[in-house]
């Protein structure tokens, strides 16, 4: 073969492992910005995130931090969830002003898309669920 040739292929290759290195680092930290998310929005999840992030030095300041991440955890839920009501409510009002100006199949589309569960994990799983085989911190 070729010199030309051969630094030819090896450029092409480098270029090729390049992009399939990228694209696989890319999904992996996107699947863990999602693994994160989905972490914090499940029962717990605050609470636990943050108590791993301030590491209490003994039990008598994590149950001193617990009662605060507990208080902002459900003020925390309490405004993501009157959000989705909101957002739910402003939905159906965009289908009742809609429904006359589209025609059959743009409605069963449009309601399938309304129907469509929010993103994220499924409700009601606690820390010991998501981690499997991992206690809760301090528990």
């Amino acid at each position: 073969m070729k010199p030309k040739t051969s630094a030819t292929l090896l450029l092409f290759a480098t270029l090729v492992a390049g992009i399939l290195l990228g694209a696989l680092g890319a999904g992996a930290l996107a699947e863990r910005r999602q693994r994160v998310r989905a972490d914090l929005a499940r029962p717990g999840g605050f609470v636990a995130h943050m108590e791993e992030l301030l590491e209490p030095q003994d039990e008598a300041q994590r149950e001193q931090i617990l009662p605060v991440l507990e208080a902002t955890d459900a003020v925390n839920r309490s405004i993501v969830e009157g959000a989705r009501d909101a957002m739910r409510r402003e939905l159906n009002r965009m289908r009742a002003t809609l429904e006359p100006l589209l025609d059959v199949d743009q409605l069963e589309r449009l309601d399938r898309a309304i129907r469509r569960p929010p993103a994220g994990p499924p409700p009601g799983l606690g820390p010991a669920e998501r981690r499997p085989g991992r206690p809760p911190p301090g528990r």
